[in-house]
């Protein structure tokens, strides 16, 4: 897995302090993503890739007082979607298609990546829906891009997805 993050923040400049006690290297060692068992809508698709992209919107709250000209950042939209490429198969075997045109979701539960404690992830999103599947190909096979939108569940979380490490 690949995670890239951009973030802002108000600066603060740095001052000669001592590192702190207990800065360690982390030995952890990066784990394939092979064997990893993730359903969507209880359907394991053969796929490549599955990608996740949260937009928060965020935006920059300026103001004359303060010191930086800025006093803060406040969320705006956001909305998660995602890809994923599966090998197309028919709808009798799993419904792609009448899902996207009916608007149902599918939850989407991916066993934990890694074995080794504090390097094990797991990816869950309980509502997701299809965003107009297309047809591809991956060296000669036919396959899916599908585009997903990912729905806030109706349990007391209302989280769009959760990414959990252990």
């Amino acid at each position: 897995p690949m995670f890239s993050v951009e973030m802002g923040a108000l600066y603060v400049a740095p001052i000669d302090a001592a590192i702190a006690g207990g800065a360690a290297f982390d030995p952890s060692v990066p784990v394939p993503m092979q064997g990893l068992g993730f359903t969507l809508g209880a359907y394991s698709p053969i796929a490549k890739s599955l990608e996740i992209t949260l937009d928060t919107g965020l935006s920059i709250r300026e103001d004359l007082h303060a010191a930086t000209g800025v006093i803060g950042y406040q969320m705006g939209r956001r909305t998660i979607t995602g890809k994923i490429d599966p090998e197309a198969v028919t709808e009798a075997t799993y419904p792609y298609w009448a899902n996207f045109f009916s608007g149902a979701s599918a939850a989407l539960a991916s066993n934990v990546i890694g074995t080794a404690v504090g390097n094990r992830v797991t990816i869950n999103a309980p509502a997701v829906q299809y965003d107009g599947p297309s047809w591809s190909n991956r060296d000669r096979s036919r396959t899916y891009d599908i585009g997903l939108r990912l729905r806030a569940s109706t349990d007391t979380a209302s989280d769009e997805f959760s990414i959990v490490t252990t």
